[in-house]
């Protein structure tokens, strides 16, 4: 992927945040973590359905 002239790099990252779907940077492929209503992390959750980062993100939330 590259920008486009006169293009950042800071708006090439987020318009594939917002737009491509396929990508694992878009937005509704992250998981935040909070603790006590504060960030604890975020992961790409690409891989959600992997059972070992399902127990991690249980065991972030747990801590709080």
């Amino acid at each position: 992927m590259a920008a486009a002239p006169g293009q950042s790099a800071f708006e090439l990252g987020r318009a594939t945040i917002r737009n491509n779907e396929g990508h694992f940077t878009y937005f509704k492929n992250w998981r935040v973590a909070e603790v006590n209503g504060a960030l604890a992390g975020a992961l790409s959750a690409m891989s959600s359905r992997n059972r070992l980062l399902r127990l991690f993100l249980r065991q972030m939330l747990s801590k709080g």
